[in-house]
């Protein structure tokens, strides 16, 4: 019997001994289907229901705003985040899995896009360096933090009071804004709807590709180094089975024809 499994067979003895352990974990109360839905039907939410189980873990899940989220995640009120990129900003009480103290590439639930969606035709471009021929702020969700130090970093006007993806499209169609920066799996679904179907296009080059891992709080860790490492390895290792893979493109390939 491996050494994995053995650990794995203690920790189960233990949590079924003491209870599983519980951990609050606050979600985007928008929803990102395919990735995650308010009803719990997502790729990932199965996915995480499956990786809590193995690692002794209940999960209540709860939705609430992103920036909401992270407050609460800074006063002890939620555990966890479950598809967040690094942050250094925020490691003063989050923590992601590590390796050598970086972020362990390795446990990474996927690989995500940023993307710059402009008006059909439009003269905005991106060159995978700069921008150029900008007619507005860039647009981005409230409470997404890629977008905005993209902004920052190349000295651009911007703008994020929208919430949804539909408001800052419906910004960009009405001239609003020069460019939206979105995770793309987020936007994919919206780009065939009738108000935008031939109306958008997303820029080819990303603007950024970044690594989403579950960030859970300093406290949670602290308190329960055991259960977190195995629900990270099993999040993982379930992101990288076949399973989930060919789920997750059967999602977006859906979500594209919508």
């Amino acid at each position: 019997m491996s050494l994995r499994l053995l650990s794995a067979l203690f920790l189960c003895l233990l949590t079924g001994l003491a209870g599983a352990v519980p951990l609050r974990l606050c979600q985007d109360v928008r929803g990102h289907l395919p990735l995650e839905g308010p009803d719990g039907t997502g790729v990932l939410d199965r996915l995480l229901r499956e990786a809590a189980r193995e690692a002794g873990i209940e999960l209540q899940v709860y939705a609430a705003p992103v920036a909401r989220c992270r407050e609460e995640m800074r006063a002890g009120l939620a555990d966890a985040y479950p598809l967040a990129p690094f942050s250094a900003e925020l490691t003063g009480y989050m923590i992601y899995p590590e390796k050598q103290g970086q972020p362990d590439a390795a446990r990474a639930l996927l690989t995500t896009r940023v993307v710059a969606v402009r008006r059909l035709h439009g003269p905005q471009q991106w060159d995978g360096k700069h921008f150029s021929q900008l007619d507005g702020p860039v647009l981005a969700m409230a409470g997404t933090l890629t977008p905005g130090a993209v902004a920052r970093a190349h000295g651009l006007p911007f703008d994020n009071a929208a919430p949804s993806v539909e408001q800052n499209l419906e910004k960009l169609l009405a001239g609003r804004g020069s460019l939206f920066l979105v995770v793309e799996p987020h936007v994919l679904p919206f780009m065939a709807r009738p108000q935008f179907a031939g109306k958008l296009e997303i820029i080819d080059k990303p603007v950024v590709e970044q690594r989403m891992y579950i960030a859970l709080t300093r406290r949670f860790y602290a308190r329960y180094p055991q259960q977190a490492e195995h629900f990270w390895a099993a999040a993982a290792r379930l992101a990288h089975g076949p399973q989930y893979r060919e789920a997750l493109a059967e999602a977006l390939r859906a979500s594209r024809n919508d």
